[in-house]
């Protein structure tokens, strides 16, 4: 899993896009696409009307940048495309269908969700 993972799964107009990585708080630009794409892909699909956004794993999940990708940056282009994969994500999910985030902490018994309709 050392790229993370991006999957999603629909059952009674719920779509819930799980994602993952081994760095808790660190989402390389790979995941941030694959992010965005999928939100793109269910904002066209009628099966979907509401994205749950999930992370998984066993501890909290608190997405920012890939510190090593930050590090990487030796010209313009690059770190345009490291800045705008937050940018690109944000304007997916603001376009879309309504969507919630919800973070589980199996070892704590503890689910926390926000609910977030479009305007």
């Amino acid at each position: 899993m050392q790229n993370g993972k991006v999957e999603v799964k629909i059952n009674n107009g719920i779509a819930e896009i799980i994602f993952s990585h081994e760095k808790s708080n660190s989402l390389p630009e790979k995941l941030l696409r694959e992010l965005t794409d999928k939100f793109n892909e269910l904002s066209n699909n009628n099966d979907a009307k509401v994205i749950v956004l999930k992370s998984e794993g066993d501890k909290a999940f608190c997405a920012g940048a890939s510190f090593d990708e930050l590090l990487e940056i030796k010209d313009f282009e690059t770190g345009k495309n490291f800045f705008m994969g937050f940018a690109l994500l944000i304007n997916a999910m603001c376009r879309g269908k309504p969507w919630a985030e919800a973070w589980v902490l199996p070892r704590r018994r503890i689910t926390l969700s926000r609910f977030h309709p479009l305007p």
